[in-house]
Protein backbone atom coordinates (compact mmCIF):
# COMPACT_ATOMS: atom_id res chain seq x y z
CA UNK A 1 0.00 0.00 0.00
CA UNK A 2 1.20 3.66 -1.23
CA UNK A 3 1.77 6.43 1.47
CA UNK A 4 -0.76 9.19 2.02
CA UNK A 5 -1.92 11.31 -0.81
CA UNK A 6 -1.81 14.73 0.66
CA UNK A 7 -1.84 18.24 -0.85
CA UNK A 8 -0.82 17.15 -5.00
CA UNK A 9 -0.11 19.08 -8.17
CA UNK A 10 0.70 17.57 -11.22
CA UNK A 11 3.59 18.08 -12.89
CA UNK A 12 3.52 18.38 -16.58
CA UNK A 13 6.89 17.34 -17.93
CA UNK A 14 7.86 18.57 -21.50
CA UNK A 15 4.83 17.86 -23.27
CA UNK A 16 6.29 20.17 -26.69
CA UNK A 17 6.71 19.46 -30.17
CA UNK A 18 10.26 18.60 -30.39
CA UNK A 19 9.31 15.46 -28.39
CA UNK A 20 5.38 14.77 -29.14
CA UNK A 21 5.05 16.38 -32.86
CA UNK A 22 5.55 14.36 -36.32
CA UNK A 23 7.41 17.19 -36.97
CA UNK A 24 9.11 17.65 -34.37
CA UNK A 25 13.06 17.30 -34.13
CA UNK A 26 13.20 13.83 -32.85
CA UNK A 27 11.14 11.87 -35.21
CA UNK A 28 12.97 13.92 -37.68
CA UNK A 29 16.06 12.19 -36.37
CA UNK A 30 14.47 8.99 -36.62
CA UNK A 31 13.31 8.52 -32.74
CA UNK A 32 10.40 6.76 -32.11
CA UNK A 33 8.03 8.32 -30.61
CA UNK A 34 5.37 6.20 -31.01
CA UNK A 35 4.89 5.41 -27.29
CA UNK A 36 4.98 9.38 -26.34
CA UNK A 37 2.49 10.57 -28.82
CA UNK A 38 -0.03 7.49 -27.81
CA UNK A 39 -0.28 9.38 -24.25
CA UNK A 40 -1.29 12.23 -25.81
CA UNK A 41 -5.10 11.88 -25.40
CA UNK A 42 -4.36 10.40 -22.13
CA UNK A 43 -2.88 13.43 -20.88
CA UNK A 44 -5.53 15.68 -21.77
CA UNK A 45 -7.92 13.06 -20.53
CA UNK A 46 -6.42 13.17 -17.47
CA UNK A 47 -5.17 17.01 -16.92
CA UNK A 48 -9.37 17.54 -17.65
CA UNK A 49 -10.75 15.63 -14.79
CA UNK A 50 -7.71 16.84 -12.19
CA UNK A 51 -8.54 20.66 -12.84
CA UNK A 52 -12.48 19.65 -11.82
CA UNK A 53 -11.36 18.44 -8.42
CA UNK A 54 -9.27 21.68 -8.21
CA UNK A 55 -6.31 19.55 -8.45
CA UNK A 56 -3.09 22.42 -9.26
CA UNK A 57 -1.37 21.79 -13.16
CA UNK A 58 1.78 22.79 -13.51
CA UNK A 59 3.78 23.02 -16.77
CA UNK A 60 7.82 22.65 -17.26
CA UNK A 61 8.92 23.44 -20.82
CA UNK A 62 12.54 22.78 -21.72
CA UNK A 63 15.02 25.52 -23.44
CA UNK A 64 17.98 23.84 -24.58
CA UNK A 65 20.00 26.52 -26.66
CA UNK A 66 23.63 26.44 -26.30
CA UNK A 67 24.30 29.12 -24.07
CA UNK A 68 22.15 27.20 -21.44
CA UNK A 69 24.02 23.88 -21.59
CA UNK A 70 26.95 22.93 -20.11
CA UNK A 71 29.61 22.02 -22.79
CA UNK A 72 29.39 18.38 -21.87
CA UNK A 73 26.12 18.60 -22.57
CA UNK A 74 25.58 20.16 -25.36
CA UNK A 75 28.34 17.98 -26.81
CA UNK A 76 26.32 14.97 -26.34
CA UNK A 77 23.23 16.71 -28.28
CA UNK A 78 25.68 17.05 -31.24
CA UNK A 79 26.57 14.11 -31.50
CA UNK A 80 23.01 12.63 -31.71
CA UNK A 81 22.12 15.31 -34.02
CA UNK A 82 19.96 17.48 -31.41
CA UNK A 83 21.85 20.50 -30.89
CA UNK A 84 18.77 22.31 -31.91
CA UNK A 85 15.75 21.07 -29.31
CA UNK A 86 13.70 22.94 -28.27
CA UNK A 87 15.57 26.78 -28.88
CA UNK A 88 13.69 29.20 -26.78
CA UNK A 89 10.45 30.25 -28.26
CA UNK A 90 11.01 28.21 -31.40
CA UNK A 91 8.12 26.36 -32.98
CA UNK A 92 9.61 22.78 -31.21
CA UNK A 93 9.60 24.18 -28.05
CA UNK A 94 5.97 25.24 -28.08
CA UNK A 95 4.00 22.93 -25.96
CA UNK A 96 1.88 19.76 -27.89
CA UNK A 97 -1.47 20.00 -28.39
CA UNK A 98 -2.49 21.21 -24.55
CA UNK A 99 -2.06 25.02 -23.05
CA UNK A 100 -2.17 26.18 -19.52
CA UNK A 101 -5.63 27.57 -17.99
CA UNK A 102 -4.61 31.49 -17.10
CA UNK A 103 -3.73 30.80 -13.76
CA UNK A 104 -1.68 27.53 -13.73
CA UNK A 105 2.53 28.50 -14.11
CA UNK A 106 4.84 27.57 -16.62
CA UNK A 107 8.07 26.66 -15.31
CA UNK A 108 11.43 26.86 -17.61
CA UNK A 109 14.80 24.30 -17.27
CA UNK A 110 17.60 24.35 -18.67
CA UNK A 111 18.58 21.12 -17.85
CA UNK A 112 17.05 17.43 -17.48
CA UNK A 113 16.18 18.14 -13.55
CA UNK A 114 13.02 20.75 -13.38
CA UNK A 115 14.34 21.67 -9.77
CA UNK A 116 17.22 23.34 -11.33
CA UNK A 117 14.90 26.34 -11.83
CA UNK A 118 14.85 27.46 -8.17
CA UNK A 119 11.19 29.20 -8.77
CA UNK A 120 9.53 25.83 -8.81
CA UNK A 121 10.60 24.79 -5.65
CA UNK A 122 9.72 27.96 -4.08
CA UNK A 123 6.06 27.73 -5.95
CA UNK A 124 5.68 24.21 -4.18
CA UNK A 125 6.46 25.32 -1.02
CA UNK A 126 4.57 28.51 -1.04
CA UNK A 127 1.56 26.84 -2.16
CA UNK A 128 1.72 23.61 0.39
CA UNK A 129 2.32 21.12 -2.54
CA UNK A 130 3.33 17.87 -0.38
CA UNK A 131 2.69 15.25 -3.72
CA UNK A 132 3.43 15.45 -7.06
CA UNK A 133 1.79 13.52 -9.89
CA UNK A 134 4.11 13.19 -13.04
CA UNK A 135 2.54 13.02 -16.62
CA UNK A 136 4.63 13.82 -19.55
CA UNK A 137 8.27 12.97 -21.51
CA UNK A 138 11.05 11.13 -21.37
CA UNK A 139 10.43 8.86 -18.47
CA UNK A 140 14.05 7.73 -18.30
CA UNK A 141 15.44 11.13 -18.57
CA UNK A 142 13.88 14.74 -17.28
CA UNK A 143 11.00 12.89 -15.18
CA UNK A 144 13.28 10.52 -13.46
CA UNK A 145 15.64 13.07 -12.84
CA UNK A 146 12.79 15.67 -11.81
CA UNK A 147 11.64 13.11 -9.20
CA UNK A 148 14.77 12.02 -7.49
CA UNK A 149 15.28 15.65 -6.54
CA UNK A 150 11.87 15.76 -5.84
CA UNK A 151 11.61 12.73 -3.46
CA UNK A 152 15.18 13.67 -2.09
CA UNK A 153 13.38 17.72 -1.14
CA UNK A 154 10.59 15.66 0.74
CA UNK A 155 7.96 15.36 -1.94
CA UNK A 156 5.57 12.19 -2.47
CA UNK A 157 5.24 10.70 -5.74
CA UNK A 158 3.27 9.14 -8.01
CA UNK A 159 3.66 8.11 -11.61
CA UNK A 160 0.76 8.13 -13.67
CA UNK A 161 1.90 5.12 -16.10
CA UNK A 162 -0.42 5.61 -19.00
CA UNK A 163 0.60 9.22 -19.18
CA UNK A 164 4.26 8.82 -19.35
CA UNK A 165 6.28 7.55 -21.77
CA UNK A 166 9.92 7.23 -23.85
CA UNK A 167 11.56 6.92 -27.28
CA UNK A 168 12.83 3.76 -25.55
CA UNK A 169 10.13 1.60 -24.34
CA UNK A 170 12.01 -0.71 -22.30
CA UNK A 171 13.76 1.84 -20.42
CA UNK A 172 10.21 3.56 -19.45
CA UNK A 173 9.06 0.18 -17.63
CA UNK A 174 12.41 -0.31 -16.00
CA UNK A 175 11.85 3.58 -15.10
CA UNK A 176 8.69 3.19 -13.29
CA UNK A 177 10.10 -0.17 -11.39
CA UNK A 178 13.09 1.83 -9.85
CA UNK A 179 10.95 4.70 -8.78
CA UNK A 180 8.41 2.79 -6.93
CA UNK A 181 11.91 0.55 -5.42
CA UNK A 182 13.99 4.27 -4.59
CA UNK A 183 11.50 7.01 -4.70
CA UNK A 184 8.70 5.29 -3.23
CA UNK A 185 6.57 6.28 -5.88
CA UNK A 186 3.02 5.03 -6.61
CA UNK A 187 2.43 3.87 -9.76
CA UNK A 188 -1.22 4.62 -11.34
CA UNK A 189 -3.10 4.92 -14.55
CA UNK A 190 -4.89 7.89 -15.69
CA UNK A 191 -8.47 5.62 -15.33
CA UNK A 192 -8.19 5.27 -11.31
CA UNK A 193 -10.57 7.06 -9.22
CA UNK A 194 -9.07 10.69 -9.14
CA UNK A 195 -11.51 11.16 -6.12
CA UNK A 196 -8.84 9.41 -4.14
CA UNK A 197 -6.06 12.12 -4.91
CA UNK A 198 -8.13 15.40 -3.55
CA UNK A 199 -7.13 16.46 -0.56
CA UNK A 200 -7.80 19.65 1.94
CA UNK A 201 -4.23 21.70 2.18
Amino acid sequence: MGQKIVNPAILVIDVQNDFYSDKGLLRKRGFDISEIQKTTPKIIRFLKQSRRLGIQVIFVKSYYDKTFLPENVYNLYKIKHLENVCKSNSKGSQLYKIKPKLNEKVFIKHKYDAFTNPELERYLSKNNIKTIIFVGAQTDVCVDSTARSAFMKGYNIIAVEDCLASTDKDAHKKTLKYMEKYYNAQIRFSKQPLRRLKCAV
